[in-house]
């Protein structure tokens, strides 16, 4: 009896694992990923002249996510609700980095910093 060995299904699996597995393995840097972590919120506080970015988001969430999204932000300000949008300032610095004076009041804002 003879067996005839087919090398098909070995070429099958080794297009699946380079075409789908193997991918996302390379496709991402540590660049790439950002963790990060907000500190506790400060209310009636925002931080003045380190503003990136300055858009109406829905909620809170969502200028978190803005923040995740920009590589540069390090803290957020987030303005108080009007309509249905509230004001989201992405900032590249924070009290810590910079001089704690940056800080200053500002009624119906809060400020969040990330943990770096």
């Amino acid at each position: 009896m003879q067996f005839k060995f087919s090398l098909q299904p070995i070429i099958n699996i080794l297009y699946i694992f380079l075409g789908i597995i193997l991918p996302p393995c390379f496709c991402c840097t540590d660049d790439d990923y950002r963790n990060i972590i907000f500190k506790d919120p400060i209310p009636n506080m925002t931080m003045k002249n380190h503003t990136i970015i300055s858009v109406e988001v829905p909620n809170e969430g969502s200028c978190r996510v803005m923040c995740y999204m920009e590589p540069n932000c390090v803290s957020i300000n987030i303005g108080p609700v009007v309509g249905r949008n509230q004001k989201c300032e992405l900032n590249n610095a924070t009290e810590e980095n910079h001089a704690p004076f940056l800080l200053v009041k500002n009624p119906g804002y809060t400020y969040l910093a990330i943990e770096v």
